[in-house]
């Protein structure tokens, strides 16, 4: 009975952020699947990863826990709110199909987390990168050492090689990033033209 009176107030303050149609189609799809109403009892935030699914027009998402699940992380994990990755999806033609390859290989395993300390990174950023550092390194390692941290970003090591690394910069630094590299390939040009 608890669960019931929660999942009511729940839906009356989801209509009065979302609005009463939302709210209806909502609380269809929840009386169709007992999945997706434990699921919201439990994760409350999975009703923003419905909504993006909902005003980009995927249907069936009464049945669809999964996706939602991945969408909702995918707006924790790239600091959106719900109105602003409906527009960039529906701008860019995205379908689920898109935020699915965005997060192939690694969030679909929800027990990898992305770091605390990933918080100087430029957020929208974390899903693509902690997928290029796992090509990188092999494997699912996201960690990284604080010794190699700098003004400009991070470096991460590869157990694959001794004399590699990748660089995640700060967010603050990324307009720098130019003329780092345009420095660095000057030095290797030095280093090179004397060997």
């Amino acid at each position: 009975m608890r669960k019931v009176i929660l999942l009511i107030g729940f839906l009356f303050f989801f209509s009065n952020f979302y609005g009463q149609d939302c709210r209806k189609v909502l609380a269809d799809h929840i009386s169709k699947s007992p999945y997706l109403r434990s699921a919201i009892l439990e994760d409350p935030n999975l009703t923003k990863g419905w909504k993006v699914l909902y005003d980009i027009g995927e249907q069936n998402l009464e049945n669809r826990i999964e996706h939602i699940q991945r969408v909702t992380i995918y707006l924790k994990d790239n600091s959106f709110d719900v109105s602003q990755l409906s527009k960039e999806i529906k701008t860019k033609g995205w379908n689920i199909d898109v935020i699915e390859k965005l997060k192939k290989d690694f969030s679909y395993n929800f027990s990898i987390k992305l770091p605390d300390n990933w918080s100087s990174f430029f957020p929208k950023t974390n899903i693509e990168f902690a997928q290029a550092l796992k090509e990188f390194r092999g494997n699912n390692d996201l960690s990284f050492d604080i010794n190699f941290r700098g003004g400009e970003g991070q470096l991460f090591e590869t157990p694959l090689s001794n004399n590699t690394v990748l660089k995640r910069w700060h967010e603050k630094r990324i307009k720098d990033m130019s003329e780092s590299i345009r420095l660095l390939k000057e030095a290797r040009d030095l280093v090179n033209s004397n060997t």
